[in-house]
């Protein structure tokens, strides 16, 4: 299963619209990349766009698809460059882009991917090993982990060993939601060198206890 129409919903009615650049993208940029002028970026499922103007900033060639079209229109719309590509598409199936196949410098991936499949995430890890350049990275940014109450608690539909669709809770109303650990990410990602690994736990105290967990990685294609 690919892009849930969910997500579109959610747009058209103002929904899930971030807007400002998430600071762990811009830091692990910054510290995993030294010429970032004119450096291929290729990010899945941008949503709102909210990365799209850090990487404007830096002056590097920016690539997104993204499932909804409501928002690519309002995108397309919204930035007007000829270093700025955005097209609608699902991700599972393709990324589109074929000039840059083999000349991605960086695929970025904030929670866009984990709302999937295990078998659609395999064919998402597949094309990326094809369209990063030797020692290209991708960085994912929340992934959730199996260690949170929301996986424990919350009622839901079991898709695969690893994808759920909830009927209450945090998670309800987004379409698949997939949980990870570390052995399995290593697993997906095993034609890749895993650089950075990162356990993102916090403990809610007030207004209830609460425990939500994802994970922060870097998987770098081998030279």
């Amino acid at each position: 299963m690919g892009f849930s129409s969910i997500w579109d919903e959610n747009y058209k009615k103002n929904l899930e619209l971030s807007i400002w650049p998430w600071d762990e993208v811009i830091a692990l940029t910054h510290r995993n990349f030294k010429q970032k002028d004119n450096m291929v970026v290729l990010e899945l499922g941008c949503g709102a766009g909210a990365n799209i103007p850090f990487f404007a900033s830096i002056g590097a060639k920016y690539y997104a698809i993204e499932g909804s079209a409501h928002i690519v229109e309002r995108l397309q719309n919204s930035f007007k460059s000829d270093k700025i590509h955005i097209t609608c598409g699902d991700f599972t199936k393709g990324f589109g882009f074929e000039e840059i196949i083999g000349r991605v410098d960086l695929i970025i991936d904030r929670s866009a991917v984990t709302h999937n499949s295990t078998e659609s995430i395999k064919s998402v890890v597949k094309l990326a090993n094809q369209y990063l350049k030797p020692g290209g990275k991708y960085m994912a940014f929340d992934w959730f982990a199996t260690d949170c109450d929301t996986y424990k608690n919350d009622e839901k539909i079991k898709i695969d060993d690893n994808t759920f669709v909830f009927n209450s809770g945090y998670f309800a109303g987004l379409g698949n939601v997939h949980f990870s650990t570390p052995e399995h990410i290593k697993e997906l990602f095993a034609k890749f060198s895993l650089d950075y690994l990162i356990n993102n736990v916090k403990e809610q105290l007030q207004p209830e206890p609460k425990r939500s967990s994802s994970y922060t990685f870097i998987a770098t294609k081998p030279l």
